[in-house]
This record gives structure tokens, sequence and C-alpha cells, in this order.
């Protein structure tokens, strides 16, 4: 099934919330366990979360998604090569 961007850094999908937040490549060894998925590439290092319709609100997934960018901008990993518009201060 297609998935649809309902939300910066949000795809929505038949059964879930797909949460696709992308970091530096600095930040690859240094998030070991973060999200249901990493995927690193282009230089660019992806953490995916994956949130079930049925135990998430779209309102759930967006809260979960400020909290994270709030978190990994104070580590520094959402730098020169994350996305403008979707830093934390302007979402």
């Amino acid at each position: 099934m297609p998935k649809y961007v309902v939300s910066p850094l949000i795809a929505e999908g038949q059964y879930e919330y797909i949460l696709r937040i992308n970091l530096n490549s600095s930040a690859r060894g240094n998030c070991e366990g973060d999200g249901d998925k990493q995927i690193f590439s282009g230089g660019i290092f992806y953490i995916v979360f994956v949130c079930n319709k049925t135990e998430y609100s779209l309102q759930a997934v967006e809260k979960k998604r400020n909290e994270l960018l709030e978190h990994y901008e104070k580590l520094g990993f959402r730098g020169s090569k994350a996305i403008k518009s979707t830093k934390f201060k302007q979402i």
C-alpha cells in the first residue's frame, strides 16, 4: 500500500504511521538500539519508528516526533545535513 505524508517526517500507511528522522552520519555509531529500523544511505542516517494505528493516534506520533527531534538536536545529531524545514523549532 502507498504511504502518504500527513505531517512533516510522518507518513501514514493503512495500518501504521511511519516516523522517519534524518540525522548526521556521525550519529550512526551513537544511536544503536534507537528506533525500529536504522538506514544509512547517501551520507544521511535515518532512524525509523513504526507506530500501529491501534496503539497511536496522529497527535501521539506528532508528540513523539517533537520529543525525538528536540532530543537529537540537543545531542547535536541534526545539523547542516538535516532537512532545514524539519528542525524542531520550525515545526
